[in-house]
């Protein structure tokens, strides 16, 4: 048995809006924009089992989950280690708080348009290792 998870894709339909440093918002950041296949707010699955860590509501980047995975997971370069990601731009929260635990495929957030987004979307960031504020 596998001793770390697989990370998925947390969206069925994918557009990438905007890739890593990019011109616009992602300029010096690694973070790509993920798009539904049309104009419409579409789920967003847990990559992995995770459990948030903190949430920002109602700023310029709108309202922000990072969650850091439960277990180890496996990396596109190979190497093996926890994950953390940050969700930003779902319109609502209210339901999430810090100490909920995902489980992986679970649906728990939405694409959006809060911040200074332009379009329903979800900016993802993912960085090895656990959360540290």
């Amino acid at each position: 048995m596998a001793s770390y998870q697989r990370i998925l894709m947390p969206m069925v339909n994918v557009n990438i809006t905007q890739r890593e440093g990019g011109t616009f918002s992602h300029k010096g950041v690694n973070a790509i924009d993920l798009a539904g296949k049309n104009s419409k707010i579409e789920n967003v699955y847990a990559p992995v089992d995770m459990k948030i860590v903190k949430m920002y509501k109602y700023n310029s980047m709108g309202n922000s989950v990072i969650a850091t995975s439960t277990n180890k997971v496996r990396f596109a370069d190979g190497s093996i280690d926890y994950a953390t990601f940050q969700f930003m731009h779902d319109n609502n929260i209210d339901d999430l708080k810090i100490g909920k635990v995902i489980k992986q495929w679970d649906i728990f957030y939405q694409e959006g348009t809060s911040g200074f987004a332009t379009g329903n979307h979800i900016h993802l960031a993912v960085k090895k290792g656990k959360f540290e504020g």
